[in-house]
């Protein structure tokens, strides 16, 4: 086999809007001709950006309060999005971002469909009162409190060799702590009288998280940080290297638990109450925070999809 005949074969895609195919209709026992149609990645790219804008749309229209994340993220983006003020276009700006979502929430799943160490999973926490919505991945007893993640396999080496979460990740269940611990009735009230969607109402009435655990899965090796696909793999080969993965057949699976009695914790507290007390205030006034607010944070100008409105406020 010579590379001349490769050859002929991808020049099949040149010739391909001059191609006919015949499609025998089982149902009409007739043969129909139609022009042959191979997938297209830019005209798939297309499709993306279109379904991205429909669905970042839908969830500002129909969210009353705001995630984890947008406590945690520029203030002023959190209150655009809770004030739901128009763009031009709701599209991610990075589009695989969608790719990684869905893989995600297939790894969540797993995670969750095939352990029974888990006594509670997908925990609502929804406070009203402070404007508020998440879901806890899975709680243990009533004094761990477990956070699962997907992430690069860039990320994935920066945690194992640190032994850290990562910092989002990490306030993401601060928030959760806080607000189970404290709110736990006004959880619980809102799970009673309204019936969810999504997530499960707290088994317990009272939580005391002396432990947050992290579960990471690495999902990829496509990463910023990589300016190759060599580097990326030389990455995983470390990662395999490093954990000694010839007797660890789930290298790409590590866990790490934080005692929430540290003041590291303790500090951490701290600063999501000033946030959450900093994000109630505009609500209660109905105004956006000034452009050097404590809490806005212009590094993610350029992923925000209100960074062209942002400045007419």
């Amino acid at each position: 086999m010579t590379l001349d005949f490769f050859n002929d074969l991808l020049n099949v895609d040149a010739r391909k809007d001059q191609q006919k195919e015949v499609i025998k209709d089982d149902n009409k026992n007739i043969n129909t001709t139609q022009q042959l149609r191979l997938f297209d990645i830019a005209k798939f790219e297309e499709e993306l950006f279109i379904n991205s804008s429909k669905s970042n749309q839908e969830q500002q229209q129909y969210s009353t309060s705001i995630n984890a994340y947008d406590l945690m993220g520029c203030i002023r983006a959190a209150l655009f999005k809770y004030f739901k003020i128009p763009v031009e276009s709701f599209a991610n700006k990075w589009l695989p971002v969608l790719m990684r979502s869905s893989i995600g929430r297939a790894i969540h799943s797993f995670i969750q469909d095939n352990t029974k160490q888990f006594t509670e999973t997908e925990v609502y926490v929804k406070v009203p009162s402070l404007h508020f919505s998440g879901r806890v991945d899975a709680i243990i007893n009533n004094n761990v409190l477990v956070e699962i993640k997907s992430c690069t396999y860039s990320d994935y080496k920066t945690i194992i060799n640190s032994k850290r979460p990562r910092v989002k990740d990490f306030y993401q269940t601060i928030i959760y702590k806080y607000f189970l611990e404290n709110y736990c009735d006004e959880i619980q009230e809102y799970c009673k009288s309204h019936k969810l969607k999504y997530g499960n109402a707290p088994k317990l009435n009272n939580y005391n998280f002396s432990n947050i655990q992290y579960i990471y899965i690495a999902h990829d090796i496509v990463s910023a940080d990589s300016s190759s696909l060599s580097e990326a793999l030389n990455t995983v080969k470390e990662i395999k290297k490093h954990l000694n993965s010839r007797h660890n057949k789930f290298f790409f699976i590590t866990s790490l638990a934080i005692n929430s009695q540290n003041d590291v914790v303790k500090d951490a507290l701290l600063h999501v109450i000033d946030r959450i007390k900093e994000f109630n205030s505009f609500i209660e006034s109905n105004k956006i925070p000034p452009l050097d607010h404590k809490y806005v944070n212009k590094k993610d100008c350029y992923f925000c999809i209100y960074n062209k409105v942002c400045k007419d406020y």
